[in-house]
């Protein structure tokens, strides 16, 4: 995601803007703003060498009046300027949520959209994430709690926490309201064992219906009344300038009233990649906006991913040839690295397609991301 907006204060005057030249400007003095609000943070020899060049190249577009000068250069100082903010939350990431892990243990989730294959892939979920490990279990429409019920046994039985999803986002349209309740009714009823429930999914999605708000509202009221789970709602991270309404924070403010927050626990974001892209220097100004706009609850991801290659709408985001490669494992490994770093981060992540992207010999690599982030914060 590139901001270009003169730090939100716009451009009121008349003139040219060299875009990559302010752009670079703009996300200097938002890296600048990244290191005064993590004090503790000790920079890599990366960081700083990934900072000293942009500097160079900041101060070289200064000082020419060419404005393809000035651009290219702002593009190079921005290139590298991408590059310090990803290195200075990844490594702020894990070394704060080290710092307070006995206090505020971190999710490391991953999600189970199908129960093919378990109790294999809960035995990998948990070789992957414990001491710390969440999986999300996706209850699909018109199946019954009882077709679930051995899959959770197995999660409980390896340690895992659960995450319990009972509507989907693609089918929560589908669902009158007293249906929903009746269903989320169901599922917090049929297994007090399980640790979180999802009340909401992706609930500004434009896909979910109008009356979605409304069906969260009475649905966290219930679990917050009726369990003592944690209530968690997932909010989808796009800019909706197809639909201002929709757009994550818009639609968060006015459909999430102070009551309703009241009855959740945490809020967590859904992320994919190749939708509405969300890098590094985007990234860390939208978790803290998160977090200044909900005192007093967790925040975190709650979901990760790149969508089925058959159905991808772009490739540009990976390489056609290697699909499950370079790009996912990027993404896997410093996403969940830099999601730890906020004082009310939960962390999360929760990759979608862990059974299909993480399941060995193919998914080896990939699953090892979320591994090594575990590995990482017990040092």
């Amino acid at each position: 995601m590139l901001l270009v907006d003169n730090l939100g204060a716009g451009f009121g005057s008349p003139g040219t803007v060299n875009v990559t030249y302010r752009a670079a400007l703009d996300a200097r003095a938002r890296l600048a703003t990244m290191l005064v609000a993590r004090p503790g943070y000790v920079p890599s020899a990366g960081f700083t060498a990934a900072l000293a060049a942009a500097d160079t190249h900041l101060a070289v577009a200064a000082g020419t009046s060419d404005e393809s000068v000035r651009g290219a250069r702002g593009q190079l100082a921005l290139d590298q300027l991408a590059v310090a903010a990803e290195r200075l939350l990844a490594e702020y990431g894990i070394s704060y949520a080290r710092s307070v892990r006995t206090t505020r243990p971190p999710w490391l989730g991953v999600t189970l959209d199908t129960i093919d294959g378990t109790p294999g892939t809960l035995t990998q979920a948990r070789a992957i994430t414990e001491p710390w490990g969440w999986v999300r279990l996706v209850f699909d429409r018109g199946v019954p709690p009882a077709a679930y019920a051995p899959a959770v046994t197995a999660a409980k039985a390896r340690g895992l926490r659960i995450l319990g999803q009972p509507i989907d986002s693609s089918a929560a349209k589908r669902y009158t309201p007293a249906g929903y309740l009746a269903r989320i009714q169901e599922y917090v009823t049929a297994f007090p064992e399980i640790d979180a429930w999802e009340v909401g999914n992706e609930v500004n999605g434009r896909w979910t219906g109008r009356d979605i708000a409304a069906k969260v509202a009475e649905a966290a009221a219930w679990v917050q009344a009726h369990s003592s789970a944690l209530v968690v709602c997932t909010l989808y991270w796009q800019l909706g300038t197809d639909l201002a309404r929709a757009a994550t924070f818009n639609w968060l403010r006015d459909n999430l009233p102070p009551p309703v927050r009241a009855d959740l626990d945490v809020v967590l974001l859904s992320t994919w990649v190749e939708d509405a892209p969300l890098g590094p220097l985007g990234f860390d100004p939208v978790m803290r906006a998160l977090a200044d706009e909900l005192p007093g609850l967790r925040i975190g991801l709650g979901e990760l991913g790149y969508w089925n290659d058959d159905t991808s709408r772009v490739w540009w985001a990976f390489d056609r040839t290697d699909p499950y490669g370079t790009a996912r494992r990027a993404v896997s490994s410093w996403y969940l690295a830099a999601s730890l770093g906020y004082p009310s981060s939960v962390g999360g992540g929760f990759w979608w397609y862990f059974v299909q992207e993480m399941q060995p010999p193919a998914g080896e690599p990939l699953a090892r991301t979320v591994a090594d982030i575990r590995d990482a914060l017990a040092l």
